[in-house]
C-alpha cells in the first residue's frame, strides 16, 4: 500500500491512509486541574492553536498545514469543548478561588480561555460557551447560566460525553465514587506547587520558558496518563 502512494496525489494518499487506520477512542472524562494547567498554557503558544481531548487528556494542535487533518484523525470538533464544563466546575468546588494558592491558575486560565475564544467566530455557539467558561472562572462559582449554556448546546449525546456527565454527575459522594475520588486525589500538595511554580517561571523567564512549558507539560502528560490507566481499568475489569 505503502509503495502505491507514490503514485497518486497527496489528498488521495492523506484520505486513503485516514480509512486504513482505526480512529483512538475520544475517552472525554478529564480531570480538573490537568484541565485547568492545560487550558493556562495556551496563552503561551502559536496564535490559532486549538485543543484535542482525546484519552482523558488535552493536546494542542498549532496551527500548521496538518492542523486539520489531524483534528479530522482524531475526530475532533469544536463541539467537543463543550466537555470542559464538568472539569472546570469541579476545579472551582476542589480548588476554590478564596484560596489564595489558587489564585494564579484563576488567572493564568482565564486568559488560555481568552486565546482559545480567539480563534473562533463571535457568534458561534462555542464562542458564547467559552464566554461563560471565562465567567465561571472570574466569578469563582458555580451560577445558572453556566449550567443553562451546557443544558441549551446544541451538542449530539455521544457515550462518552454521557459517561462524562453521570460520573461528575454522582460526584457528590467521593467515598462512593471511586473513580471522582481518583480524580480528587490525584495530585499531591508537592505537585501543586511545582506546577504553580512552573507557571509563574513560565509567565516571568522569556529566554527559558520553553524549558519550563516542556517541563509542565510532561508532568501534565503523565497524570493525564495515570487517569486514562485507571479509568481503563475500571471500566474493562469485572
Amino acid at each position: 500500500m505503502y509503495k502505491a502512494l507514490h503514485t497518486i496525489p497527496f489528498n488521495k494518499a492523506m484520505d486513503l491512509l485516514y480509512h486504513s487506520y482505526e480512529k483512538p477512542t475520544k475517552h472525554l472524562l478529564l480531570e480538573p486541574f490537568c484541565t485547568v494547567a492545560r487550558l493556562c498554557l495556551l496563552s503561551y503558544k502559536e496564535t490559532n492553536t486549538k485543543i484535542s481531548i482525546v484519552n482523558n487528556g488535552i493536546s494542542y494542535h498549532h496551527p500548521h498545514f496538518s492542523q486539520g487533518f489531524l483534528r479530522s484523525w482524531y475526530g475532533d470538533n469544536r463541539e467537543d469543548l463543550h466537555n470542559l464544563y464538568y472539569p472546570l466546575t469541579y476545579f472551582i468546588l476542589w480548588y476554590p478561588k478564596t484560596n489564595p494558592r489558587y489564585t494564579p491558575l484563576y488567572e493564568e486560565c482565564q486568559r488560555g480561555i481568552q486565546t482559545l475564544r480567539s480563534v473562533y467566530e463571535n457568534h458561534s455557539t462555542i464562542h458564547h460557551t467559552l464566554t461563560h467558561y471565562l465567567k465561571l472562572l472570574r466569578e469563582g462559582v458555580i451560577d445558572s447560566d453556566a449550567q443553562d449554556t451546557k443544558d441549551t448546546s446544541d451538542t449530539k449525546d455521544t457515550q462518552d460525553t454521557k459517561d462524562t456527565q453521570d460520573t461528575y454527575t454522582d460526584a457528590s459522594d467521593t467515598d462512593t465514587n471511586p473513580i471522582v475520588h481518583k480524580l480528587q486525589n490525584l495530585w499531591t500538595h508537592e505537585e501543586q506547587i511545582l506546577v504553580l511554580h512552573l507557571l509563574q517561571m513560565i509567565s516571568t523567564s522569556s529566554e527559558t520558558s520553553l524549558i519550563y512549558i516542556k517541563l509542565c507539560e510532561d508532568l501534565l502528560s503523565h497524570k493525564e496518563l495515570q487517569v486514562y490507566q485507571y479509568i481503563h481499568t475500571v471500566t474493562t475489569e469485572y
